[in-house]
C-alpha cells in the first residue's frame, strides 16, 4: 500500500511496501541540492528507526514522477526539476510489483456506465442491484478502486459486513490515498465485531483527510476523529465486557464444582438449589440438569424431572443420557409413547454396543407397557444374543416371563442377573416376588450353583427378608445355620427373621440349639481375675426353660417385687478386644435378652444378664456391627428394676411400637378401675413411612404379624413415629423427597392413619394414639413440630384416640425433657407411666 511523506518544501512521498501493516510519517529536510537517492535514503531511514524489524532496503526503490516518469536517483532535487507539492512515489523494484493492465476506452466507458447505473440504485436503496451493477464494472476495471469502495458501501448496507470489508480492502490496496475506503474498511471491521481493526482504518483515513486542505477532506476528518472515539470506547467495553465474561465463566466452573462436591457428599437439597439457580440464569444447562433430574428421579418427583429435563434436551438434543433420563420419567408418569419417542431414532447419539443395550432394553420396557410384546421380546432378546451377560436385559426378560407365569424359567433368569448385578434392587425384588410364588423356592434351589453352600444361602435369605420374602428367608436362614452349625452370623439372622414373624418359641429354641452346638465357645472376661463366660454357661442358666410362652400363662393373681438390678453400666470407656465370631455370638445373646424380655419371661433374663456383664460391661461397641442389638440389651438391661416378677394376672393393654415400647412393657395400671398389665408388641426399627400401602421392606411385615398376634376387641396403644422425626424425615426432605419438613410430616402421619384405618376395620382394635416422645435434645423441636399435626389428624378420625399428655414430658419452658422421665439418653423411664394412666382414664 502507500504511505505518504511530507518534505520540508512540501512535496508529498508516497511509498509503497510490500507489508500492508507497515505505517509510517516523516518529515524529511533536504536542500534543493540534495539528490533524489536522498529522499529515499531518508525516508527509509526514518521507516527503518520507527520499525526495526522490517526489511527496508533503499537499493530496492526507486523514485517516480506522477505522471509515471523515473527520476535519476543521482540528480540532485533542482535539476530533477521537482515542483513543490507534487506528488512524488518511491515504488518498490520488487518483482512482486507488476504493471498494471492499461484498460482500454471502451472498457473505461462502459465501467463508468455500469458505476452511474450502480448509484443510480445506491439512490433507489435497491442495493443487490447496485452490487451486480459494480460487479460488472469491476469486471471492466479490476484495479479500479472507486469501484471497489462503492460496492463495499452497498454490502454496508446490506449488512453483509465481511464483503464489504473485503472489497474496501481492496480498494485501500489500490489506493492508499482513498479516505472513503478508510471509512467503510472501519465500519465494516465494527459491524464484524472488530473495534481494534475498525480504529486502525480509522486512524489511516485520519492521516490521509488532514494531509488535505480541501473542504470534504475536513468534513471527513471530524467524522473520522468521532469515529476514533467511539472505536475506543467500544475497545474498552469489549475488555470490561470480556474481563465480565472471564469471571461469569469462572464464578459458572466454580458452581459446578460447588454442585459436583455437594453431590458428592450426599448434600441433595443444597445440590438441588444450586442447580436451580444455575437453570434459572442458564435454562437447559445440561450439568446442573443432570444432577438435578438424578436428584428428582430418585426422589419419584417425575412431574418436575420432566419440567427440568425437557428445556435441556432441546438445547442439547445430541446428549443421550439426558433424553434417556427424560424417557425414564415419562416411563413412571405412564406417559410410554412419548417415551418411546424420545428414544427412537438416535442411533448418532449411540457411542458404542453399550449405549445401543442400553436404549434397547429402555425402548422394549415402554413397548411392554403399551401392548407391543413381542416387538418389545424381539429388542430384548436381540440384546442378549449380542450380550447374555447384560443384567439389564437379563432382568426384562425374567420379569417377562414372570408376568407370564413361566416362574421356573423367570426365576432362572432373574438368578442370573442377580449374580451379574448383586446390589441392583430391581433385580433382587423381582426375584423376591418370584419365590414367594409356589414352588418359587424349589425352583430356586434347583438352579442356584453351589446350593448346599451356607454363604450362598444366607447371601439370598438376606436379600429376601429385605424384600418381604420372609417365609423364604426364614427357610434359607435355617438350612445355612444347618450347614454351617458354629456361625453365629447365619445363626443370628435366621433368629432375627423368626422374630419378625413373631416365632418366638423357636427363635428361642434356635437360640438354645447354637449355644448346645458351641458349648465350649466362649467370651473373654472384662476383668482378668474373672472367668470366660462361655455358651455352656449361659445354658445352665436357662436350661430349666422351655416354653417361653408360660410366663404370660402362668401369671400370679397380683404384682410381686421388682426384678433384681443386675445390668452393669451403659458407660463404653473400654475398647473391646472380641474376635468377629466374638462379637456375633454377643449379638445372639443380647437377642436372646430381648426376645425373654418382649415374651415376660424376666425372670430368666435377671439370671443370665450378670453373665453377659462379665464379659460385656464398659466395652465400646456402639460402632461395632451388633450395635443395634447391643442397644435393645442396654435398655432391657436398664428397665429390669422398674419391673415386677412374676407378672400380674391382670387384663392385657398391649402397646404396638418400636423400641419405645420397651419401658412400657411389664407395667400395669389402672384404667377404669381396672387392673390392666401392658404387654409389649414390638415392631423392630419401623418408622410410619414403612407402613405405607406400597411398601414391602420387613418392618411393615413385622408390624402386620405384630396385629395379627392382637385378640380381635383388644384394646391396643400405638406408639410410632420417633425414627420418622429422628432420620426418617429429614432424610427425606435433604433427598428432595419433601419441599419441607412439614410436607414430610403431614405425609408421613398419612400413612400412619391410613394403616390404622385398615387395622381398625380388620381387628376392630380399640386404638391410643401415643405421642411420639421427645427423648433426643436434637429432635426435640421436630417432635414438637409432628404431634401437633399428629394430635390433629387423629381427632379428625373416629374411633381413634389421641393420649394428651405430651406436654406433661416437657419442663415449663417447653424445652427440655423433664429429668425424671430420663433413662439412657434414647428411651423414657418407666416413671412416666403415670402420666398415661391419666391420659387413658381421662378418654373413658
Amino acid at each position: 500500500f502507500f504511505c505518504f511523506l511530507s518534505v520540508v518544501m512540501n512535496w508529498k512521498v508516497y511509498v509503497h511496501y510490500e507489508d500492508e501493516h507497515l505505517e509510517h510519517t516523516a518529515l524529511v529536510q533536504l536542500p534543493p541540492t540534495a539528490s533524489v537517492s536522498d529522499i529515499v535514503k531518508e525516508f527509509t531511514a526514518s521507516i527503518q528507526k520507527a520499525f526495526p524489524k522490517a526489511d527496508v532496503d533503499v537499493t530496492k526503490y526507486q523514485l517516480t514522477k506522477s505522471n509515471g516518469r523515473v527520476l535519476d536517483p543521482s540528480q540532485t532535487l533542482a535539476k530533477a526539476s521537482i515542483i513543490p507539492k507534487e506528488d512524488l512515489f518511491v515504488i518498490s523494484k520488487s518483482s512482486s510489483v507488476h504493471r498494471k493492465p492499461v484498460p482500454s476506452e471502451d472498457d473505461k466507458k462502459n465501467a463508468d456506465n455500469l458505476k452511474q447505473k450502480g448509484n443510480a440504485e445506491m439512490a433507489k436503496k435497491s442495493y443487490k442491484k447496485a452490487i451486480q451493477y459494480y460487479s460488472d464494472a469491476i469486471k471492466l476495471l479490476p484495479e479500479n478502486a472507486i469501484l471497489f469502495s462503492n460496492r463495499s458501501q452497498a454490502n454496508l448496507n446490506l449488512k453483509n459486513y465481511q464483503a464489504a470489508l473485503d472489497d474496501s480492502n481492496k480498494a485501500i490496496k489500490l489506493d492508499s490515498t482513498f479516505a472513503k475506503a478508510y471509512l467503510r474498511a472501519g465500519k465494516a471491521a465494527m459491524g464484524v465485531g472488530d473495534a481494534n481493526s475498525a480504529k486502525s482504518f480509522f486512524v489511516r483515513g485520519l492521516r490521509v483527510t488532514d494531509s488535505k486542505n480541501d473542504k470534504l477532506s475536513k468534513t471527513m476528518s471530524k467524522e473520522f476523529r468521532k469515529l476514533i472515539d467511539e472505536c475506543q470506547m467500544a475497545i474498552e467495553n469489549q475488555s470490561t465486557a470480556q474481563e465480565r465474561e472471564k469471571a461469569v465463566v469462572a464464578e459458572f466452573q466454580k458452581s459446578i464444582e460447588q454442585i459436583k462436591d455437594l453431590f458428592s457428599r450426599g448434600k441433595l437439597k443444597e445440590t438441588a438449589q444450586q442447580c436451580e439457580q444455575i437453570l434459572k440464569l442458564i435454562p437447559g444447562e445440561k450439568v446442573s440438569t443432570h444432577y438435578l433430574s438424578t436428584i428428582l428421579l430418585s426422589a419419584d418427583k417425575y412431574k418436575k424431572a420432566i419440567e427440568v429435563l425437557e428445556p435441556a434436551v432441546d438445547a442439547h438434543p445430541d446428549e443421550l443420557e439426558l433424553r434417556i433420563s427424560l424417557a425414564e420419567a415419562y416411563y413412571h408418569t405412564g406417559d410410554h409413547m412419548k417415551a418411546v419417542k424420545i428414544l427412537t431414532g438416535i442411533e448418532k447419539l449411540v457411542a458404542d454396543d453399550k449405549d445401543n443395550e442400553r436404549v434397547s432394553i429402555r425402548v422394549a420396557r415402554h413397548l411392554l407397557k403399551i401392548g407391543q410384546e413381542d416387538t418389545a421380546t424381539k429388542l430384548i432378546m436381540g440384546v442378549l444374543k449380542k450380550n447374555e451377560n447384560n443384567p439389564e436385559a437379563l432382568m426384562e426378560y425374567g420379569n417377562l416371563l414372570l408376568e407370564k407365569g413361566v416362574l421356573h424359567e423367570a426365576i432362572k433368569v432373574l438368578l442370573r442377573a442377580l449374580i451379574l448385578n448383586s446390589e441392583d434392587k430391581t433385580v433382587r425384588r423381582k426375584l423376591a416376588i418370584a419365590v414367594r410364588a409356589p414352588e418359587g423356592l424349589k425352583f430356586l434351589l434347583e438352579d442356584l450353583q453351589d446350593a448346599n453352600s451356607a454363604s450362598a444361602r444366607g447371601f439370598l435369605a438376606l436379600i429376601f427378608k429385605d424384600f418381604g420374602a420372609l417365609e423364604q428367608s426364614e427357610q434359607l436362614f435355617k438350612s445355612a445355620a444347618e450347614l454351617a452349625p458354629s456361625s453365629a452370623t447365619y445363626w443370628l439372622n435366621y433368629i432375627h427373621v423368626l422374630e419378625i414373624i413373631v416365632k418366638y418359641q423357636e427363635a428361642f429354641d434356635s437360640t438354645v440349639q447354637y449355644l448346645e452346638n458351641n458349648s465350649k465357645l466362649s467370651l473373654p472376661p472384662v476383668k482378668p481375675e474373672d472367668k470366660e463366660v462361655s455358651c455352656a454357661d449361659i445354658l445352665s442358666e436357662i436350661k430349666e426353660l422351655k416354653d417361653i410362652s408360660l410366663a404370660l400363662k402362668q401369671r400370679s393373681g397380683g404384682e410381686g417385687k421388682k426384678a433384681e438390678d443386675v445390668f452393669g453400666s451403659c458407660d463404653e470407656k473400654l475398647e473391646h478386644n472380641f474376635t468377629a465370631e466374638q462379637l456375633d455370638l454377643l449379638a445372639l445373646l443380647f437377642t436372646l435378652v430381648k426376645i425373654l424380655y418382649v415374651t415376660g419371661n424376666i425372670e430368666s433374663i435377671v439370671k443370665i444378664v450378670p453373665l453377659i456383664e462379665r464379659a460385656r460391661r464398659g466395652k465400646q461397641l456402639h460402632l461395632t456391627s451388633i450395635r443395634n442389638e447391643h442397644a435393645y440389651y442396654c435398655c432391657i438391661g436398664q428397665l429390669l428394676p422398674y419391673i415386677s416378677t412374676p407378672l400380674p394376672d391382670y387384663e392385657p393393654l398391649y402397646v404396638v411400637g418400636d423400641s419405645h415400647t420397651l419401658p412400657t412393657a411389664w407395667q400395669t395400671i389402672t384404667v377404669d378401675g381396672t387392673k390392666r398389665l401392658l404387654i409389649p408388641k414390638l415392631v423392630t426399627g419401623c418408622k410410619m413411612w414403612h407402613l405405607r400401602k406400597e411398601a414391602y421392606f420387613f418392618p411393615k411385615e413385622n408390624f402386620d404379624n405384630m396385629i395379627s398376634s392382637i385378640p380381635d376387641g383388644s384394646e391396643a396403644v400405638f406408639l410410632f413415629g420417633e425414627i420418622d422425626c429422628r432420620e426418617g424425615i429429614l432424610v427425606a426432605v435433604e433427598k428432595c423427597r419433601y419441599e419441607s419438613v412439614q410436607q414430610g410430616i403431614d405425609h408421613t402421619i398419612d400413612i400412619y392413619m391410613d394403616k390404622l384405618k385398615e387395622v381398625k376395620k380388620q381387628k376392630n382394635i380399640r386404638m391410643y394414639i401415643h405421642p411420639v416422645v421427645p427423648v433426643l435434645n436434637e429432635t426435640r423441636d421436630m417432635v414438637k413440630q409432628f404431634n401437633v399435626t399428629l394430635e390433629e389428624k387423629v381427632k379428625q378420625m373416629e374411633g381413634i384416640v389421641w393420649l394428651d399428655f405430651f406436654s406433661s414430658l416437657l419442663t415449663e419452658d417447653g424445652n427440655s425433657l423433664v429429668s425424671d422421665y430420663t433413662l439412657d439418653g434414647t428411651h423414657m423411664n418407666p416413671t412416666y407411666i403415670s402420666l398415661l394412666e391419666s391420659s387413658i382414664n381421662a378418654t373413658k
